[in-house]
């Protein structure tokens, strides 16, 4: 089977693919960044953990993963994760929820980040691994209410 292009695999794929993907490759980065980061990457990764005010979430959200990925000093998987994200963030993927944003997702979010990057800097990959399977399932279970509202509503 060819390679398909950006193109090609932002049209054959969908959200729920994109985190299917991200469960099974970011733990294994996370593993792998707690064991060769650098005290620089760790220091990145510390400060990338905690959203400034006013900043733009998304784009502090993907910092903080690409800086986990690059700190894994394996460039092969750095750039596979840069890919896999880019494709994630097409607007073609983009799942819209009727219900506002939670006004303390930000939050969660930056304690699920210091979490994984407090694993990291402890050089403990178990718990860096354990942090990013918690922090990827809630990310998980949004895409999943904004695909089925009803269901998340009644379930």
């Amino acid at each position: 089977m060819p390679l398909r292009g950006g193109d090609a695999l932002v049209r054959g794929t969908n959200s729920l693919e994109v985190i299917e993907l991200r469960m099974a490759l970011e733990p294994a980065l996370v593993r792998l960044a707690a064991v060769r980061a650098t005290p620089l990457d760790i220091l990145r990764i510390q400060r990338a953990a905690v959203t400034p005010p006013r900043a733009k979430l998304g784009e502090i959200d993907l910092a903080f993963h690409k800086l986990v990925a690059e700190a894994t000093r394996n460039s092969l998987a750095a750039d596979l994760y840069a890919l896999l994200r880019r494709i994630g963030s097409d607007s073609r993927l983009r799942v819209n929820s009727p219900e506002p944003p939670c006004p303390n997702r930000q939050q969660e979010r930056d304690r699920e980040h210091q979490a994984i990057a407090d694993a990291i800097a402890a050089r403990d990959p178990d718990r860096a691994e354990a942090a990013m399977r918690t922090h990827l399932t809630a990310v998980q279970n949004r895409i999943v209410a904004r695909l089925t509202p009803s269901a998340a509503r009644t379930g």
